[in-house]
């Protein structure tokens, strides 16, 4: 089987290695076991030993950037990972060394490498995903073909089973791998990775039964192969990974094309793999996991049930299986299998309702896994709107700083910094009674209250419409039960009962009804509090005098809407008192009268002639047309009396009842 050649020059990356590739076939295999936890000390420890070795100058650069990659790889191939948080902490050395010039740029793949390698074995897919776009971003960068970029994307797109986004890439690269045999600058250990990527895609491609391009992608895996064997004399590693992804490949290709004897080619292949010598010990386990899983997907499609139960012993006894869902999914479906195939119609379906229990709780692991993404996604999204902003409003107040200096430069410097800072005092405190932050807080922690409280009264509804009238028609059917029978030995039990039955139901209505009543007031108090508070912030000093009367039950006949308005009504007041009247003395007045709220703030200020404002009164400013917009939204009239002893504002609207009271 012969493909033309493709004229197409391909330059790999140097800074790739066999121990970053490695990990790469770590995920396709099923059932290999990972441990999530904190960074444990050990490996704290571990990377602050290497680090203070490279600051004591007793490791290079190079070595250092080296053995943290060899140190990060043993992690993952231990079964071990960390958080792309926890690891970036560990790797922030080597970041800086890696970005400090040209001379390591390469490292700067395999920081990329590695973190993608942590997503891939921890389940982050959209991690991973991101950081095999970072590769294959700098790759290009370095018109380099993105092989580990695309061998991490073919994983994550094949796990999904979107297996024709896996051969679309494919098609769009496939002219890069078929120079690479004939391309003598490539070592073998990108040859490697190239096949590595290769099976991963091939075993996509059976799954869509497209025989053609599986033969296609098979070929040209046995050219690679060929150039591994060729540029590798001394070394029998690659050459022993270039065969492990050569079987896995030709049982996908046997796979798709319902190729039996191919397919007892395949396991023959990794069965010989085993045996040879020289062979490193990690990958003769991947070698035997693979095995023993051809095995089984051997026997259940020739539906050999004897055997097939053989190998699946045979899986579940290996120390490294795995007990995650997919894992205990894969095995119950295939015992499944063997009870049917055994005629045990009961296990098998009872087996295969296991099965899809696991399925449906991985598939519920994977949608959280969505959901975390997506809010992830916009929080960041929100964030990076909310710094936008930011940046506006630091970049308008920067510019009227640079405004106001310029200016105050044509002043004499001592009226100008004695104006200067009476402006910087009420701007302060007009931001401080202004603070929209606090205000919200408020409103929150008052519909916290209201939620809590509506919870707890519709609880004691439910004790009092639903459990109480139950009680009680068991108390009553006991009393009659008690006055019917006539056999003596049972009344004493049955007087018993009624007693229990009468204690339980006074307890549970007199729970009802406190449950009912115990928050009652404790809003009402924190929004009485709120107006004190933003009292005391508009007149902080002890020169002030403050008064503040609510009277009691006020706040019953305010709802949420009308507090509000309250709130933005008095501070408005409070503005122009503090801008306006140089008052010393301020005096608030809220009560019910009649079915009527009434608002009066009263102060000492210089005043001001009323009449001459009611021309502006009905405009779009702030200040008094403010208040009398809002005062007309709840239906209510403003009246406002001034002169030089002060001024006196009041609103009068029309009582609501506060759903938190009633």
């Amino acid at each position: 089987m012969t493909m033309g050649k493709i004229k197409v020059k391909a330059r790999l990356s140097p800074g790739s290695s066999i121990l970053l590739l490695l990990l790469l076939l770590v995920q396709s295999l099923r059932g290999i076991p990972v441990k999530a936890a904190p960074v444990p000390d050990s490996i704290q420890s571990s990377f602050n030993k290497l680090a203070g070795r490279y600051h004591s100058g007793l490791i290079s650069d190079s070595d250092y950037l080296n053995q943290c990659c060899h140190y990060t790889s043993a992690l993952l191939a231990s079964g071990v990972f960390l958080s792309d948080r926890e690891l970036s902490q560990q790797l922030r050395l080597f970041r800086t060394i890696a970005w400090g010039g040209e001379r390591y740029k390469g490292f700067k793949n395999r920081y990329y490498t590695m973190l993608a390698n942590q997503a891939q074995m921890a389940g982050r897919g959209g991690a991973m995903l991101y950081y095999a776009e970072k590769l294959e971003s700098m790759d290009r960068q370095n018109n380099y073909p993105p092989i580990a970029a695309l061998a991490v994307k073919a994983d994550f797109y094949r796990e999904r089973k979107a297996y024709n986004k896996v051969k679309k890439i494919y098609q769009e690269q496939k002219a890069h791998f078929a120079t690479m045999p004939e391309d003598s600058r490539i070592e073998a250990k990108n040859l490697v990775q190239a096949m590595i990527y290769l099976e991963k895609t091939n075993e996509a491609i059976s799954k869509l039964q497209d025989t053609a391009t599986s033969a296609e992608i098979y070929a040209l895996m046995d050219r690679i192969a060929g150039a591994i064997k060729s540029r590798n004399s001394k070394d029998p590693v690659y050459e022993a990974y270039a065969a492990y992804c050569m079987a896995r490949a030709l049982n996908y290709y046997a796979v798709a094309g319902k190729n039996i004897p191919l397919r007892e080619e395949a396991i023959l292949q990794l069965g010989q793999l085993q045996q040879k010598p020289g062979i490193p010990e990690t990958l003769k386990a991947y070698a035997a996991q693979t095995f023993i899983e051809m095995k089984i997907a051997y026997y259940a499609d020739m539906q050999q049930a004897d055997s097939l139960s053989y190998w699946l012993d045979a899986y579940e006894s290996r120390p490294n299986t795995g007990t995650d869902y997919d894992t205990r999914d894969y095995i119950k479906s295939k015992r499944a299998k063997a009870c049917l195939l055994n005629g045990d119609t009961a296990a098998g379906l009872a087996l295969l309702y296991e099965s899809a229990e696991l399925a449906e709780k991985s598939r519920g692991e994977m949608l959280q896994d969505i959901d975390g993404m997506l809010y992830a996604h916009a929080h960041a999204e929100e964030k990076e709107l909310e710094l936008a902003v930011s940046a506006g409003k630091v970049k308008q107040r920067t510019m009227l700083v640079v405004l106001v200096c310029c200016l105050s430069a044509c002043i004499l410097i001592g009226l100008q910094a004695y104006f200067y800072r009476s402006r910087k005092v009420l701007r302060k405190r007009i931001r401080q009674l202004g603070n929209t932050v606090d205000l919200q807080v408020g409103l929150l922690e008052e519909f916290k209250l209201i939620a809590r409280q509506e919870e707890q009264q519709r609880i004691s509804r439910e004790l009092h419409d639903e459990w109480s009238p139950g009680l009680a028609s068991a108390l009553h059917q006991a009393g009659f039960i008690a006055q019917d029978t006539r056999d003596e030995s049972i009344k004493p039990a049955l007087d018993r009962l009624k007693e229990q039955l009468n204690y339980t139901y006074n307890s549970l209505r007199n729970f009802s009804h406190r449950l009912y009543h115990v928050q009652d007031g404790v809003a009402d108090h924190l929004f009485e509090n709120r107006i004190r508070d933003i009292i005391n912030q508009a007149f902080p000093s002890s020169h002030f005098t403050k008064k503040v009367l609510i009277a009691d039950g006020t706040m019953m006949y305010i709802n949420l809407d009308a507090r509000i308005e309250l709130l933005r009504m008095l501070q408005e007041l409070l503005i122009n008192i503090i801008r306006h009247a140089a008052a010393k003395e301020v005096a608030v007045l809220l009560y019910e009268e009649n079915g009527s709220v009434t608002l009066n703030i009263t102060d000492n200020g210089k005043g001001f002639d009323v009449q001459d404002s009611l021309s502006w009164l009905d405009g779009k400013g702030m200040g008094l047309p403010s208040v009398k917009a809002r005062s007309e939204a709840l239906k209510g009239i403003l009246t406002i009396e001034s002169g030089k002893g002060g001024t006196s504002v009041t609103v009068v609207f029309p009582a609501t009842l506060h759903s938190l009271s009633h």
